[in-house]
């Protein structure tokens, strides 16, 4: 199964990119970069929904010029990509 990317949105604004196979999957990601501070508090729950393609056009050009484009988990921060989140096992 190939791998989907999902925007995060905290308070309708985006705050993430996660990169998994189905939102179930994503929901993980994103519980585990909250756990680990990597996503802004905000009021309420974060909302994923399918990345449009423009930003993941985006997302994908910049992690391939990083050499990530295909490990990569998660793009927080504006640009930092995650290859792997300590207590995460998605396989």
């Amino acid at each position: 199964m190939s791998r989907t990317l999902w925007t995060v949105l905290a308070d309708q604004q985006p705050v993430a990119i996660v990169a998994a196979e189905a939102a179930e999957t994503a929901w993980r990601i994103v519980t585990a970069l909250t756990d680990h501070y990597d996503l802004p508090r905000r009021s309420g729950i974060p909302t994923v929904v399918p990345c449009p393609p423009s930003q993941r056009q985006e997302t994908l050009t910049r992690a391939r010029e990083l050499g990530c484009g295909d490990s990569f988990v998660a793009c927080v921060r504006g640009g930092m990509f995650l290859t792997h989140i300590d207590g995460l096992a998605l396989a």
